[in-house]
């Protein structure tokens, strides 16, 4: 025991430096992303509006930590560390093992991760999600394991399943888009199974002990819901569609909502999606993708002695797109956006786990290490696209960041020069500073995802104003009054603001209606 738990902790510590070597800058820096992240901050208490979206834990989970979040060390990477032990686990592999890390890898260094450091505020939301999603298969699987060998008493196998349940309904409750990571893992753990020649009665446990700890899961989410609703007297939100979810609604939608799952996966590794998540994303690494899944179907059909489970297992492959969109099946009006691909993100680490325990399999000794060499350098290739599309992100947060930042003192030097500034006025930035000629932004900042594009493009919309205001105050310090949100949007359309200069030229910052406009870009 204290081996194991020795292994534990290495495994844990090297992983969590491998985190800190990747990520080093958006944590040293305190970078935020364009949206929430520079928008709230590092200061958070989550309420009504959370609740509406059915997110009914986050408040519970912010108690916790008083609505404080100042940086991603204690919360997500050390969450994400934990869940990649519990899948590397799951799937047999050995704890420090190099494939260990070479699975964790695959994950921790996606951009998923880089994505929900960003949003610092959240950030311990992602990583709690994570690994409550991976504990929820875990235990599900002790459970079976326990049920089959008779290990223990019939309580003790009730309380694994209950614990899942509980974890599931958890998950739920904090952000659903990791219901995703639940269902893939489930799936994949099921084809894991099939590849093992493990018995139809240990299988046929797995699926019926699976399935009625996510049903008990989902009913006690809703149960929670309704009465946290009622408690605070709130309705949900049609944000993304959170109230849309009923069973009239799926079956109306199951063919677009299926059409869309399968693209968003295949947009996802032929790079063709807004979300960059490799550097090498597009046609070769969807084929080194491809040859992964191929060699997984070979080695199934070689390996089998039963027809039944080739035929079931080809089928469980094929479905692998829609348990990672399973969100997109559930409510069709729903966003997915890069903080949301933890679930196409962990396809590649989980077939590689698949993969690894069948090339263990083999007799042939030269062989078997042939194969075990040929996936450690694939995933090393892929990782290492990763993790450069990661720093690609993070140098764009950073030159976005100085480059925003410069853009509002100078901004305020002027306001203050031309006494326009005070706490009576009410202000409305316009435009990006990206877009802005005085502003030096190499060719990495075009290279990143939208979310670390902090200097811009904006969506020229009323939430240009959230994000200037953002900027403003966490990045200068500076409580600038703003304009309404009404305000801004028939600013954008008035032909005076049109026809301003660009700042810092001369007519750049203009008194219209009341409100001292300031024209960007």
């Amino acid at each position: 025991m204290k081996h194991l738990l020795k292994q534990f902790l290495i495994s844990v510590l090297i992983k969590m430096i491998f985190c800190v070597a990747i990520y080093g800058l958006i944590m040293n820096d305190f970078l935020f992303n364009r949206q929430d992240g520079i928008w709230n901050g590092t200061y958070y208490e989550a309420g009504n509006w959370e609740l509406s979206l059915g997110r009914w834990a986050i408040p519970y989970l912010d108690i916790t930590h008083f609505g404080v979040s100042t940086h991603p060390w204690s919360t997500i990477l050390t969450l994400l560390v934990l869940g990649t032990c519990f899948l590397v686990n799951l799937f047999q592999i050995k704890i420090g093992s190099i494939f260990d890390y070479l699975v964790s890898g695959l994950f921790l260094g996606n951009v998923v991760v880089c994505s929900s450091i960003s949003y610092l505020y959240t950030s311990n939301i992602y990583g709690c999600s994570f690994l409550l999603a991976m504990l929820s298969i875990w235990l599900i699987v002790k459970g079976v394991e326990n049920q089959c060998n008779n290990q223990q008493k019939l309580r003790m196998q009730i309380l694994y399943y209950f614990s899942g349940g509980i974890c599931i309904a958890v998950v739920l409750g904090l952000y659903q888009a990791y219901l995703g990571c639940i269902a893939l893992v489930a799936l994949l753990f099921f084809v894991f199974l099939l590849y093992s020649n493990k018995p139809w009665k240990y299988i046929r446990s797995y699926i019926v002990g699976g399935c009625a700890t996510g049903i008990g899961g989902f009913i006690v989410f809703e149960i929670i819901l309704k009465i946290e609703l009622l408690r605070h007297n709130v309705e949900m939100s049609s944000y993304n569609g959170a109230d849309t979810l009923s069973a009239s609604n799926i079956v109306f939608n199951l063919s677009t909502s299926i059409r869309r799952a399968y693209e968003i996966c295949f947009n996802y590794f032929c790079g063709v999606d807004e979300t960059k998540w490799n550097l090498f994303a597009g046609n070769k690494l969807f084929i080194l993708v491809a040859i992964l899944c191929l060699l997984m179907i070979i080695i199934m059909i070689l390996t089998q002695k039963k027809f039944l489970n080739t035929v079931v297992g080809l089928f469980a492959i094929i479905l692998l797109p829609l348990a990672a969109n399973i969100v997109v099946i559930l409510v069709p009006g729903s966003a997915y956006q890069t903080w949301q691909t933890a679930p196409c993100a962990l396809i590649i680490p989980v077939i590689a786990c698949i993969l690894y325990k069948q090339f263990c399999e083999i007799e042939f000794f030269k062989l078997k290490n042939i194969l075990k060499l040929g996936l450690a350098l694939i995933s090393i290739f892929i990782m290492w696209g990763s993790i450069y599309q990661t720093q690609i992100d993070q140098e764009a947060l950073r030159q976005g960041t100085v480059a925003a930042k410069s853009m509002a003192q100078n901004i305020l030097s002027v306001l203050y020069e031309k006494n326009m500034y005070s706490e009576e006025q009410q202000y409305a930035v316009i435009g990006a500073p990206c877009n802005n000629t005085s502003i030096y932004l190499n060719k990495l900042y075009d290279e990143a995802n939208s979310y670390a594009k902090i200097a811009g493009p904006y969506w020229e919309s009323s939430l240009d104003l959230r994000t200037w205001h953002g900027i403003f105050s966490n990045l200068c310090g500076v409580n600038l009054p703003t304009c309404s949100g009404s305000d801004y949007e028939y600013l954008l359309k008035d032909s005076r603001v049109k026809g301003m200069t660009n700042f810092p030229t001369d007519g750049s910052v203009q008194q219209i209606d009341g409100i001292v406009v300031i024209r960007v870009s």
